[in-house]
């Protein structure tokens, strides 16, 4: 059976994987005991509400280019599959883990592979969005892998 993902599926995911990591990083800051890890769980949530609001914002205007070239059916099934099985994809699953993982260096360890595949996703998604979104797509990616790098700092002032 063939599937293609639509520009509104696309967008929906992208909405959905932002409002649940947003909760995820205000979950994470509420369970911190370091002021510096609290700073940084309270500002990538900011960030990724954003974020979701950028997509949903894109989601709801009519005007958005809707024509765009229609990725091929493995694209499709990788970019679908991909973002089913981002841990942000379900919501409640990233409070979840937090609660289960015993430490903070835990919990960075796991925010910094949720933004490596974040970054992975996004890449995947730039390729079938319309011309006119990337370079807000861009700015997104670029913004996930300021994500990353200030988790890996935090994790080596943790160590030191």
């Amino acid at each position: 059976m063939a599937y293609t993902l639509n520009i509104d599926e696309i967008l929906e995911v992208a909405v959905r994987i932002e409002q649940n990591g947003a909760e995820f990083y205000d979950h994470a800051a509420s369970k911190s005991k370091s002021a510096e890890c609290i700073k940084v769980f309270s500002t990538l949530g900011r960030q990724e509400k954003r974020h979701a609001s950028l997509f949903a914002k894109w989601l709801k205007n009519a005007s958005i280019e809707r024509d765009y070239t229609e990725p091929d059916e493995d694209v499709s099934l990788y970019i679908k599959t991909f973002a089913e099985n981002h841990i942000f994809s379900k919501k409640g699953t990233g409070e979840f883990k937090i609660d289960h993982l015993k430490s903070q260096k835990g919990i960075l360890e796991f925010a910094r592979s949720i933004e490596t595949a974040s970054i992975t996703l996004y890449h995947e998604l730039k390729v079938v969005m319309p011309k006119s979104a990337s370079s807000v797509m861009d700015k997104i990616i670029n913004e996930e892998r300021s994500h990353y790098l200030l988790i890996t700092r935090l994790l080596k002032l943790l160590k030191a």
